[in-house]
C-alpha cells in the first residue's frame, strides 16, 4: 500500500471509493452465501466497515453528507437501544456499543457513497436476483436429496433457518417480480420469469407463511405500479386461477402443511410478554441483553418474543418503540415521494411484515433481519439525502447566477 494512502486525503478517499463501491456489492449477497453470521460480519469489516473506519473520523463532521435526518433518526433510535443495555438484567453494554458503531458506519457509509453516485441500485438488484437465483437451486437440490419432499427447507448458509429463508427468498421475488413487471423485451422478460419461479419455489418450500402473507400483499401494489403489458396481466390472472385451482384440489395437503402447527405458540409468548412489558417496564424496557432469553411461565425458553415489534417493546419500551416507528414513519412518508425508490420501499414494507412474527427487535446484530430492514432502510435514507443535496446545490448555483 502507497504511503499516500496515509499523507493525502484526496488520495485516500478515491481508494475507498473504489473498495467500498465493490464491497457493498459483495456484502449484500453475502446475506445468501455467507457460512455463519460470524462469516457475514467478517465480511461486513472488510467491505464496509474497516475502509469507513479510514475514512469517516478524519473528515469534517457533516450530517447533510452523511444522510442528513434519514440517519439521525436511525442513531437515535440506535442510540437508545444500546443505552437500555445499561439497566439490563445482564447488561453486556460494550457489545451493543459496537452494534451501534457498525450501524452508525452503514448508514454514515452508504449517506457518504450515495452523494458520490457509487451505490448503483438497479445493478444491485439485478445481481442480487442472479446470485439468489443460483444459490435457490443450489439450496433445493442439496435439500431434497436427502429429505422428505414436505419438510421445510433449510439452507446451509447464514440463511439457513426455514424462516430466514422465507423472508430473504420472500424480498428476492417480490424484486424479482418488479423487474419481470418493468422488462421490454421477451428475452429478458423470459429471464426475469425464470429467476422469479425459481427463487420463489424457496419461499413455498420454505413453508413460512409470514412471507406468503407478505407476497400476497405487496405483489398487487407492485402490479398497479409497474404492469402496463395486458399480455402479462393476462398471465397473472391466469396464474391466480391455477393456483386457486390448485389450493383447492390439495386443501387436505395445504392444511396439514401450513395451518396444522396453528400459531406455533406464538399467541401464548405475545400475550405473556406484552402483559409483562405493560406491567413491569413498560417506559424503558427491561433492557437488551447480548444473550437474553425469554422465560414463560410454563416453563419455556425463548431467544425472543417472536415479533420483533413486541421485541422492542420488551426490551426497549415505549421509548425504544416510538423512536423506531417515527424513524421507519419518516422514511416510508419521503421514500413514496421518490417511484424510483419504490422497489426498496416494498422491500422494506416486506421487511416489516414479516417482523410481526419473527425476530428480534430491529437494533442487534448483523443478520438476515439486517437484509430485511437495514438494508432497504440505509439506502433509502442515503438516496433520498443525496438527490436532495443535489437539489440544494443546484438551486443555490442557480441563485447565484442569477445574482451575478
Amino acid at each position: 500500500m502507497s504511503l499516500d494512502f496515509f499523507k493525502n486525503g484526496a488520495y485516500r478517499e478515491k481508494k475507498i471509493s473504489s473498495w467500498v463501491a465493490v464491497g457493498f456489492i459483495v456484502f449484500t449477497t453475502a446475506f445468501l452465501w455467507a457460512p455463519s453470521r460470524d462469516g457475514l460480519e467478517g465480511i461486513y469489516a472488510l467491505a464496509i466497515f474497516i475502509p469507513m473506519l479510514c475514512l469517516l473520523p478524519w473528515r469534517k463532521p457533516s450530517l447533510a453528507e452523511y444522510g442528513g435526518t434519514f440517519t439521525l433518526l436511525g442513531l437515535l433510535f440506535a442510540g437508545y437501544s444500546a443505552v437500555t443495555a445499561f439497566w439490563a438484567p445482564d447488561p453486556d453494554p460494550g457489545f451493543f456499543i459496537l452494534q451501534f458503531f457498525i450501524l452508525a458506519s452503514w448508514l454514515c457509509g452508504l449517506g457518504w457513497m450515495a452523494q458520490r453516485e457509487l451505490i448503483d441500485l438497479p445493478n444491485a438488484i439485478k445481481i442480487l436476483i442472479e446470485v439468489g437465483t443460483v444459490l435457490s437451486i443450489i439450496n433445493l437440490i442439496a435439500f431434497y436429496v436427502s429429505s422428505p419432499l414436505f419438510e421445510r427447507l433449510q439452507g446451509w448458509s447464514v440463511t439457513r433457518n426455514p424462516n430466514h429463508i422465507g423472508s430473504v427468498f420472500g424480498i428476492l421475488t417480490l424484486l424479482a417480480y418488479i423487474e419481470w413487471l418493468r422488462a421490454q423485451g421477451f428475452k429478458q422478460s423470459l429471464w426475469l420469469f425464470c429467476c422469479m419461479v425459481i427463487l420463489l419455489a424457496s419461499v413455498l418450500a420454505s413453508q413460512t407463511r409470514a412471507a406468503f402473507i407478505g407476497l400476497a400483499l405487496l405483489m398487487p401494489f407492485a402490479a398497479f405500479v409497474y404492469c402496463r403489458n395486458f399480455g402479462k396481466w393476462l398471465l397473472q390472472l391466469v396464474a391466480v386461477l391455477l393456483v386457486a385451482i390448485l389450493i383447492y384440489s390439495y386443501r387436505e395437503l395445504v392444511q396439514e402443511i401450513l395451518f396444522a402447527r396453528g400459531l406455533s405458540i406464538r399467541d401464548v409468548i405475545w400475550s405473556e410478554v406484552f402483559a409483562r412489558s405493560l406491567q413491569d417496564h413498560t417506559l424503558l424496557g427491561i433492557g437488551l441483553e447480548k444473550e437474553g432469553r425469554i422465560v414463560l411461565t410454563n416453563g419455556a425458553v425463548f431467544n425472543h418474543a417472536h415479533n420483533a415489534w413486541l421485541d422492542m417493546f420488551y426490551r426497549t419500551g415505549l421509548v425504544g418503540m416510538l423512536l423506531s416507528v417515527i424513524y421507519l414513519g419518516y422514511l416510508f412518508r419521503h421514500a413514496l415521494c421518490h417511484r424510483e425508490l419504490y422497489p426498496l420501499l416494498l422491500w422494506l414494507a416486506f421487511g416489516c411484515i414479516y417482523s410481526l412474527v419473527d425476530s428480534r427487535g430491529f437494533f442487534w446484530q448483523i443478520d438476515p433481519k439486517w437484509f430485511c430492514i437495514w438494508l432497504p432502510a440505509g439506502l433509502i435514507g442515503a438516496l433520498i439525502s443525496a438527490k436532495c443535496n443535489d437539489l440544494r446545490a443546484l438551486r443555490s448555483a442557480a441563485t447565484q447566477q442569477e445574482q451575478s
